[in-house]
């Protein structure tokens, strides 16, 4: 491991917030060190033990806005009002699928859907989730159907 990378640590809900956080890591040329994986209601009670952390160490915390307060800031505001020095808290409206959704062009290539059937404003969707899992229903790649739509019956809301 090169001495110069940042290292940081990761708090996330699930494993889309995963992949696409260790993405954007290691795009920016850092190391994700640790990886955490917590319910939100896990992640608010620890959240001050991650931020008394940050005063140290890099920390990102994830978390999807889903309809818990009418926007990000608020959200922020509620959980940190002080974040320390290596506190990177963010908050994606409403889920983090809603990203994923942004890039159109890509998204209709990967699961192989036309474009024309994929939002352009996701950001406003009330459940980005479901309307990729409806979209990943459409695909006519058999993989995508499989990897992404849960089984009836498995009580999934997402494969991934």
């Amino acid at each position: 491991m090169a001495a110069d990378r940042v290292e940081i640590r990761l708090v996330i809900e699930g494993t889309i917030d995963q992949v696409i956080m260790e993405r954007l890591i290691t795009g920016a040329g850092a190391i994700p060190v640790e990886q955490r994986r917590h319910k939100k209601s896990e992640m608010r009670k620890r959240i001050i033990g991650f931020n008394h952390s940050a005063a140290a160490r890099n920390w990102v915390v994830l978390i999807d806005l889903d309809h818990d307060t009418s926007c990000a800031p608020e959200l922020c505001r509620e959980w940190l009002p002080h974040p320390a020095e290596h506190m990177c808290f963010r908050v994606a409206k409403r889920e983090i699928e809603s990203w994923i959704l942004a890039d159109r062009e890509r998204l209709s290539r990967f699961i192989s859907v036309p474009l024309s059937r994929i939002t352009t404003d996701p950001e406003d969707l009330p459940y980005p989730k479901e309307y990729l899992i409806n979209l990943a229903r459409q695909s006519t790649d058999r993989n995508v159907v499989r990897d992404i739509v849960p089984r009836p019956g498995s009580g999934r809301t997402l494969s991934w």
